[in-house]
C-alpha cells in the first residue's frame, strides 16, 4: 500500500489451556447421550489428551464417545482403548 512504512506482527499464540475438570465434562456428556453407557467407559487425560478405556456396544458408540471427547475444551487428541463388545 502506498504511504506504509512498516508492519509490526503482534500476533501470539496460546496453548489453551484443558479445563481441569475436562474428565467430569465428558463424563456428564456421556450421561446426556443415549447411546453411550457411561457406566462402562472409564476417561482419563494427560495434558491435551484424553484416554477412552471400556467397553462399548458397537461402533457407533465408538465414534460418538471418541466424538463427544473431542468437543470438549482444550481438548487435542483422544486416544481411544474401547472394545467392542456386542
Amino acid at each position: 500500500m502506498d504511504g506504509v512504512v512498516g508492519l509490526t506482527d503482534r500476533i501470539s499464540l496460546t496453548s489453551g489451556l484443558i479445563p481441569s475438570d475436562v474428565v467430569d465434562r465428558i463424563k456428564r456428556a456421556f450421561e446426556r447421550n443415549a447411546i453411550i453407557d457411561e457406566s462402562l467407559i472409564e476417561v482419563t487425560s494427560a495434558g491435551h489428551t484424553i484416554y477412552l478405556d471400556g467397553t462399548v456396544p458397537d461402533r457407533f458408540a465408538r465414534d460418538e464417545a471418541v466424538g463427544t471427547a473431542y468437543l470438549a475444551p482444550g481438548v487435542r487428541d483422544v486416544v481411544s482403548r474401547l472394545v467392542i463388545v456386542p
